[in-house]
């Protein structure tokens, strides 16, 4: 669990994909796993899953095969981006700066400086 001291006053509690419960844990990874099939081009990594989805004539098991076959590859990009969610799986709106260290985290349009800290 991450403490997440926002400029304006506000401390919100933000959960580590590891500190979720498995049900949210298999949610968050299935909702990853829609984005992904949403956005997904010939450069994705995964796209050869489509491919043969397609030349099986079984498109509606692309998820789930996904899902099956290349969860870990979720769980990895879920954890090289260091998300950090609400107890309920909600992916908390919070921009990692790499060049500064910086975090900010989104009200709609707005931005506010944070620190995350260990609880």
């Amino acid at each position: 669990m991450k403490k997440i001291k926002i400029e304006n006053g506000e401390v919100r509690n933000g959960m580590e994909f590891t500190d979720l419960m498995q049900e949210v844990q298999d949610q968050v990874i299935s909702e990853f796993i829609d984005f992904e099939i949403e956005t997904m081009d010939e450069d994705n990594p995964l796209y050869f899953v489509v491919e043969e989805m397609e030349r099986m004539k079984t498109p509606w098991f692309l998820a789930a095969t996904l899902y099956e076959e290349h969860k870990d590859y979720f769980i990895e990009l879920i954890e090289i981006n260091e998300y950090l969610f609400s107890e309920t799986g909600l992916v908390l709106p919070i921009l990692h700066y790499t060049a500064t260290g910086q975090h900010t985290f989104s009200y709609g349009k707005t931005e506010y400086k944070c620190t995350i800290e260990n609880s």
